[in-house]
C-alpha cells in the first residue's frame, strides 16, 4: 500500500544528560598541567627570567586551556549526540503520526447485505449474535444415508436431487442468480439514491462452478436493468479476495466513484458430501468516498477503514493498529467478529492485551459455518449491520494464509 510505514525513520535511543566522570577529569587535569609545567621548563629558554606573567601562562595558563578545550569537545560531542537522537526521533514522530493519519481516512459503507440462507429471518444478523443460529444436522444433499453438520441454500421450490458435476453447475447457476438477485433488490434504495451517471466500479469474487466473468456479466445486467442511470465499469478479481482488499479501495477511491463488491461461495452439496461445519453465503459491499459519511446524518453514516495486516508475533501491533485506524479501544469495541481463525493464531489473539476477554467473540464458523473466502466479507458487512444498530465500533478479525487482519467498522461520530 502506498501508506509504507518501512519508510519512518526508526527511532534512537536517547543519550542520557552528559554526566561527566570527575575523578577521571580531575586526574587529566592533573597530568595536563604536569605535562604542561614539564614543557613549559625544558623549552624556556636559559638565562632568561622566570618571573615574567607570560612564564606563569605557560606554566599552568597553557595546560588548563587545553583541558578546558577538551572538556569542552566531549561536552559537546555528548550534548551533539543527544540532540540527533531527539532530532531523528521527532522526525521519526512525525512522520509516524502522518502514516497514521492518512491510514485513518475510512471508506463510507453505503450499503451492505448478505444470505446465507433462503429463509429471510434466519439471515438476520441478531441470531448470529445471541446465538440462536447454529449449524444443525442436516441430511447430506449428495448422500442421502448420511448426515452432515453442514449449510447449503435451497431455494423453494428449487429442488436439486443428488447427482453428478452436472447438477451441481445447473444448481450452482440458479444459486448464483438468485443470490445476486436477492442482493441487488436489496441495495435498491441505496442504487436509487446514486445521481444519474455515477461511476460505479464492480468486482465480482466468485468461488462456485461458474466462472467469475459469467457471475460478473450477470451481476451488471441486473443492475444495469434496474438503474440504467448508472456507468458501470467491471474491475478485474483479486485472487483470492480477503477483506484487505478494502486496502486498495481506499487508495483508489476517488469523490464520485462507488465501488459494489459481491462475494459468493457455493459448495458442492448434491455431488459431495459436505465437511462438517461448510457453508454458503453471498455477500455484497457498497462502497464509496468517505465524503459522503459526511453528507449523510450521524445515525445512518457507516464507515469502514483501513485493515492492519501482521503475523502472529505482531498480534498487539496489528490490532493496535486497527483499532488506531478506526478510533475505537479495546474498552469501546461492541464485539469481536472473526472468521478463519487457526487454533494457534486464536491463543496470540486471546493473549493479546488488546483484547478485552469480557467482550462478544462471535465466530462465524460456530454459527453460520465455514463461508470459504466469503467468509471474512460476511463477517464485516455483520459487523457493519451490528454497529449500525448498536452504535459502537465493531472488531472484525479474519486469517489469509498466516497473517491476521484486523479492521474496524463503526457508525461516523
Amino acid at each position: 500500500m502506498p501508506i509504507d510505514f518501512a519508510r519512518v525513520p526508526p527511532r534512537m535511543a536517547v543519550p542520557a544528560p552528559p554526566q561527566l566522570s570527575k575523578l577521571v577529569w580531575t586526574a587529566l587535569l592533573v597530568v595536563h598541567v604536569c605535562f604542561g609545567a614539564a614543557l613549559t621548563l625544558v623549552l624556556w629558554p636559559q638565562g632568561r627570567s622566570t618571573n615574567p606573567i607570560w612564564f606563569w601562562f605557560c606554566l599552568v595558563g597553557y595546560p588548563m586551556l587545553s583541558w578546558t578545550f577538551l572538556l569542552c569537545l566531549r561536552l559537546g560531542y555528548l550534548h551533539a549526540r543527544r540532540s540527533e537522537a531527539m532530532a531523528v526521533n521527532h522526525v521519526s514522530d512525525c512522520e509516524m503520526e502522518r502514516c497514521h493519519a492518512i491510514a485513518s481516512v475510512p471508506l463510507a459503507l453505503i450499503g451492505h447485505t448478505w444470505r446465507f440462507s433462503a429463509n429471510r429471518d434466519e439471515n438476520d444478523v441478531q441470531g448470529v449474535v445471541d446465538g440462536s443460529l447454529r449449524l444443525k444436522t442436516r441430511t447430506s444433499g449428495a448422500r442421502p444415508n448420511t448426515d452432515v453438520d453442514a449449510r447449503w441454500i435451497e431455494i423453494p421450490n428449487q429442488q436439486f436431487h443428488s447427482g453428478n458435476e452436472l447438477t451441481e453447475y445447473s444448481r450452482h447457476r440458479v444459486i448464483c442468480n438468485w443470490l445476486l438477485a436477492q442482493l441487488i433488490e436489496d441495495l435498491s434504495p441505496q442504487f436509487a439514491a446514486l445521481s444519474v451517471g455515477t461511476t460505479l466500479h464492480f468486482e465480482a469474487v466468485s468461488y462456485c462452478a461458474l466462472e467469475t466473468i459469467d457471475v460478473s456479466d450477470r451481476l451488471e445486467k441486473l443492475v444495469i436493468g434496474k438503474f440504467p442511470g448508472l456507468r458501470m465499469i467491471a474491475k478485474p478479481s483479486t485472487e483470492p479476495s480477503s477483506v484487505f482488499r478494502t486496502d486498495a479501495l481506499l487508495d483508489s477511491m476517488r469523490p464520485g466513484v462507488i465501488h459494489l463488491l459481491v462475494a459468493v461461495q457455493l459448495r458442492e452439496a448434491v455431488s459431495e458430501r459436505l465437511q462438517d461445519g461448510d457453508a454458503e453465503a453471498g455477500v455484497a459491499l457498497l462502497l464509496g468516498h468517505p465524503s459522503i459519511a459526511e453528507k449523510k446524518s450521524e445515525a445512518s453514516a457507516l464507515l469502514l477503514h483501513r485493515p492492519a495486516r501482521g503475523r502472529a508475533n505482531s498480534i498487539g501491533e496489528t490490532l493496535e493498529n486497527a483499532m488506531r485506524w478506526g478510533k475505537a479501544t479495546s474498552a469501546n469495541v461492541g464485539a469481536l467478529w472473526s472468521h478463519g481463525i487457526s487454533p494457534d493464531m486464536e491463543v496470540a489473539i486471546r493473549s493479546s492485551s488488546q483484547v478485552d476477554g469480557n467482550k462478544s467473540r462471535i465466530d462465524l464458523r460456530t454459527t453460520v459455518g465455514d463461508c470459504g473466502e466469503a467468509g471474512g466479507w460476511l463477517a464485516t458487512a455483520l459487523a457493519a449491520e451490528f454497529a449500525a444498530r448498536t452504535g459502537d465500533p465493531q472488531l472484525v478479525l479474519t486469517q489469509e494464509n498466516r497473517d491476521l487482519i484486523a479492521l474496524v467498522c463503526r457508525k461516523q461520530a
